[in-house]
This record gives structure tokens, C-alpha cells and sequence, in this order.
């Protein structure tokens, strides 16, 4: 029997939620102490505290991560939701099993839909092991952009907000230096393994590219992602070269992308054809599209 990918939490009919940051941090037991958060965050001290190791893929990831301070399913439609946060060491450490209580942010995912109508799904890319596989969903099928919301003072967001901050980034970063807009909040998933496992936000974005010049983007930053690889360049090198050539500097991610019809019933259709293809934060975001209005 296919173990359980998703739960649906929520389906949104009046436009979802509203996000804004507190200066909170959120602790848990197993953390260092709060000397290396407040004032200022001591990168050098957690990275050590943690026991995390350079050359690690994400090992280097630096950034604060939003996280709900209230339960964001009991949360009126229209409400607020304040987002306290803590560090990327905290999301490595969780996964990693050194936290004894998980600690992870509320992610958000995009339901992207091209000029031609079709929707952007992509095979997760990255080294496959077992750990990352479980972990990560490495290999299987996820939607692109998403991503952790990124903690900031809210004055600081340059497009509107947590949410729409996140999804503007993120899409630059994984799909390519196109328009995109958001066009309303779907919902809230729990995620399963495998993959990250969490609360999720859906969210539905429209962009002015066709499914061909994503993949044509795609494809020319996997192309050069692996020949700087294979000639000895590490990960943040290469992503930055990558970027440096204006085009996605994520791309590695998601390799190759695929496009899926905008018909529900058709997506409907093909979660059910093969469920262990997905990893679990891709299947709930899809089914989830499925059922909204």
C-alpha cells in the first residue's frame, strides 16, 4: 500500500491568510543559547555548536527563516499571521535529527502556470542518496519555485510582503528571470516524507514565459552547472557563475522540468497514475490545486 504523501489542511475561498513579521525568535531544546541570536546572530558560533561540516551543500546557507507564531489552520480567512523566526542552522540541524523538536518554517510552493497553460512540474535534482531522497525528495517529482519564507523586518520586503517576496525570489532563482504575479492563495498541506515534511502554502502564479523557454533556461543552467562541477568548481562557485549569466542560479533543483495540462481532473488523473513519483510537498501541492475553486 503507497504510504501517505499529504494531508490538506485548508482550501481557501475568500483570498487566504495576511503575513507580517515580529522580531521573535523561536527556540526549542537542543538550541545554543540565545547569546547567539540576539543581538545579532552569530553564524560562526551556531555553524560550530551544531557540529556542521564545510562543503556541505547547504552547510553555508545563511539566512533567518519565518516561522507562524500561531496555528495558521484555526486562523480566520482575511486574519493575521505573525511570523517569528529562527536560522537556516536550525532547518539543517532538524533534518539531521540533532534537534530533538523539529523545527521547521512554513514553506511556500507555487502552482506555476505558463503563457500556454501548462503547469511547471519538475524532477528534483540534487546527488541521490538514500538520506536525500527521504529527506529532500531527490529524484521525484516536485513543483517549482518554493521555498522557506525569508524573515525580515517588514519595511524591508520589496514586493509587498513575506509571501510575495518569497515567491518573486525563488521563481527568479529556479525558473528563470521572467514576469510572474500572484493570483490568490490555493491553501495549506502537510507535506510527508519523502521530502521536506511540514505545513505548506500554495500559492497559484502566472508568468509571461511558455513552458519551452523555462525549459530552454533550465537546461542551459543544468548544462553549465555540470561541466563547472566535473571541473572541480564547488556548489556556491557555480551558482554564482550561474547567476552571473542571468539565468537561474536554482535551476539545479529541478532538472528537467516537465508540463502538466491546467485541467483538474487531468492533474487529478495523474497523481493517481503513479504517487511513487512524487515526493510528498509535490503530490499535496498539486492535489490541492485540484480541489480549489
Amino acid at each position: 500500500m503507497m504510504q501517505k504523501l499529504a494531508e490538506i489542511s485548508r482550501i481557501f475561498k475568500e483570498g487566504g491568510l495576511k503575513f507580517n513579521t515580529v522580531d521573535t525568535l523561536i527556540q526549542t531544546e537542543g538550541m545554543p543559547s540565545e547569546n547567539c541570536y540576539i543581538p545579532e546572530v552569530q553564524w560562526g558560533d551556531i555553524f560550530e555548536f551544531y557540529g556542521m561540516k564545510k562543503g556541505d551543500t547547504q552547510g553555508d546557507w545563511q539566512e533567518k527563516i519565518a516561522s507562524p507564531l500561531e496555528n495558521i489552520e484555526t486562523i480566520e480567512e482575511g486574519g493575521n499571521v505573525p511570523l517569528g523566526w529562527f536560522t537556516s542552522y536550525e532547518t539543517r540541524a532538524s533534518r539531521k535529527g540533532i534537534l530533538k523538536n523539529t523545527l521547521e518554517g512554513i514553506a511556500v510552493i507555487g502552482v506555476t502556470l505558463t503563457k500556454d497553460r501548462q503547469i511547471v512540474v519538475g524532477v528534483r535534482g540534487g546527488e541521490i542518496t538514500e538520506e536525500r531522497v527521504r529527506n529532500l525528495g531527490v529524484s521525484l517529482y516536485g513543483l517549482a519555485p518554493g521555498g522557506s519564507i525569508t524573515w525580515m523586518p517588514q519595511k524591508d520586503y520589496q514586493h509587498g510582503g513575506p509571501i510575495e517576496d518569497t515567491m518573486v525570489h525563488e521563481f527568479q532563482d529556479e525558473i528563470g528571470n521572467f514576469n510572474v504575479k500572484i493570483k490568490k492563495q490555493l491553501g495549506i498541506f502537510e507535506a510527508y516524507f519523502p521530502g521536506p515534511r511540514g505545513k505548506k502554502l500554495v500559492v497559484l502564479l502566472e508568468t509571461d514565459a511558455t513552458l519551452r523557454q523555462i525549459q530552454e533556461q533550465n537546461n542551459k543552467a543544468n548544462l553549465l552547472y555540470n561541466n563547472l562541477k566535473e571541473n572541480g568548481i564547488n556548489h556556491n562557485e557555480a551558482i554564482e557563475e550561474i547567476r552571473n549569466k542571468n539565468l537561474p542560479a536554482d535551476a539545479w533543483e529541478h532538472y528537467p522540468f516537465l508540463g502538466l495540462p491546467t485541467d483538474k481532473l487531468a492533474v487529478l488523473s495523474f497523481l493517481e497514475s503513479q504517487p511513487q513519483s512524487f515526493a510528498g510537498i509535490g503530490w499535496g501541492a498539486l492535489y490541492l490545486y485540484s480541489l480549489s475553486g
